[in-house]
């Protein structure tokens, strides 16, 4: 194939790549956690992240130390990818064999349990780094009216909703609860759910709930859901609402980049030829 045969396929495929519709193929997606387990006699639980970004990992296995708050990665994705379908199985059962009892969910609501966003800081999506936009939330956990500890996470806008759902610890005074929202910008975002331990809860109603696991959020009366009405951009205080749009945005950080190896390769073309 000569020259140019070669510049005329490259410039195809950019223009191809350049366009919204391609540029944005899926290689992120959302994120759940599934199969919360425990056993007698200990302050761990496991349980399984499951991720449907484009590298299409198995389920990552994580066991938590819900006193000391110590996370250990059983079976992370580099791992498990490179297991066959079969020995995945046999992997994955033993190790949640080892915490045989799976954790009731319960209702937060009748067991006073309320949540509150106390703060959300917008960065907004940078053109000159190519960073997505992203939106740190601070969540203040009550029972009964009194504060019982204060969690973190990220999310994309500060008016997107949340969802909670907990469940009850076997051998302690704590629950687990589980924050489905949406986890960054990327691609418009996608769900991403995450685990904090409540210490300290006492348990008015301990009548288990349906678990969906590996889906999204469970919405029903034993749930929480929440949003955040204020704004705080880039740290400073706004009264109007700022839209960015960051899958335009995104594209045209990709677009620039075709462009600058469509010029590149041109110009080593012309420089051959003189």
């Amino acid at each position: 194939m000569n020259i140019k045969k070669i510049l005329f396929v490259f410039v195809i495929v950019s223009i191809y790549l350049s366009n919204p519709n391609t540029s944005q193929a899926t290689v992120g997606g959302p994120e759940y956690i599934s199969n919360i387990q425990g056993k007698n006699g200990s302050t761990e639980i496991i349980y399984e992240i499951n991720s449907y970004s484009g590298r299409g990992c198995r389920p990552t296995i994580v066991t938590e130390d819900t006193v000391t708050g110590i996370k250990k990665i059983l079976l992370p994705c580099d791992k498990s990818e490179k297991l066959s379908d079969n020995d995945f199985l046999i992997e994955e059962e033993v190790l949640l064999s080892g915490y045989p009892t799976v954790l009731d969910r319960i209702d937060l609501n009748k067991n006073k349990i309320t949540a509150v966003i106390t703060s959300a800081i917008e960065e907004k999506y940078d053109p000159s780094n190519g960073k997505f936009g992203k939106t740190d939330f601070d969540v203040d956990i009550y029972q009964d009216g009194v504060r019982k500890t204060s969690i973190k996470y990220q999310g994309c806008k500060p008016d997107q909703s949340h969802v909670i759902n907990g469940y009850r610890m076997l051998n302690n005074k704590s629950i687990v609860l589980v924050v489905s929202t949406i986890g960054d910008c990327f691609e418009g975002g996608y769900t991403e759910q995450r685990i904090f331990v409540v210490k300290d809860i006492n348990i008015f109603d301990s009548k288990p709930l349906p678990i969906v696991n590996n889906a999204e959020a469970i919405i029903d009366g034993g749930s929480l859901t929440m949003d955040y009405k204020d704004k705080v951009v880039n740290n400073e205080q706004v009264s109007t609402e700022v839209k960015v749009d960051n899958k335009n945005s995104n594209v045209s950080f990709y677009q620039i980049t075709i462009i600058l190896l469509v010029l590149i390769v041109l110009a080593l073309v012309v420089s051959r030829r003189k």
